[in-house]
């Protein structure tokens, strides 16, 4: 099933019940579902056996996993009937809902003025509560007088950001040699990072 944003009474999954009573001797044979666990996020719809959800925007980020026991009674549910039940546990998938975000908004990194082009600078890292591919995050450099100097990649192994030396010159003010201020902005899917 998938996670929010989805809408009360959305169909999750049908369950049925079989009796071997005559279906054409009374009620003997007719089955009446309901539920008995996993309320108030699910409902049972008595006559054909379908789940739905109960509560809009279920997020899998705040609980993943349910169990809903549901129960199918013959006599058309009335008192006196047999009544068999069996257990569904339900997994919300994930949907890309959440944004990436820095544990912080400014980063201070320093390095030296005779750093070789390459030279890592530092290391940034977005988290982001999505899993799979939803939570993959990219970086870029999105402003900043000093994106000429440096470049920010991602590493695909860690996730972070990896702040580089991207270009030396004699002219470059010690402003940028000696200190990156990496400010953070996010987007959807995207963790950028401004260096100025």
């Amino acid at each position: 099933m998938r996670s929010s944003p989805s809408l009360s009474g959305t169909s999750v999954i049908q369950v049925t019940a079989t009796d071997a009573d005559d279906p054409s001797y009374g009620n003997s044979a007719r089955l009446v579902y309901s539920i008995l666990e996993g309320q108030p996020y699910f409902s049972v719809e008595p006559q054909t056996g379908i789940i739905r959800t109960a509560l809009p925007n279920m997020d899998r980020e705040a609980r993943e996993e349910y169990l809903v026991v549901i129960q199918a009674k013959d006599m058309g549910g009335h008192m006196g009937g047999l009544s068999g039940t069996t257990k569904v546990t339900i997994t919300l998938t994930d949907v890309n809902d959440n944004p990436p975000k820095f544990p912080q908004s400014v980063y201070q990194m320093s390095i030296s003025e005779a750093a070789d082009v390459g030279t890592i600078v530092g290391h940034v890292k977005a988290k982001d509560p999505d899993i799979g591919e939803n939570g993959m995050v990219s970086y870029r450099s999105i402003d900043g007088d000093g994106r000429d100097f440096f470049e920010i990649t991602t590493d695909s192994q860690t996730q972070e950001g990896v702040i580089k030396l991207k270009k030396v010159s004699k002219g470059i003010a010690s402003e940028y040699v000696n200190r990156i201020v990496c400010l953070v902005a996010c987007s959807l899917r995207t963790a950028s990072g401004n260096i100025d």
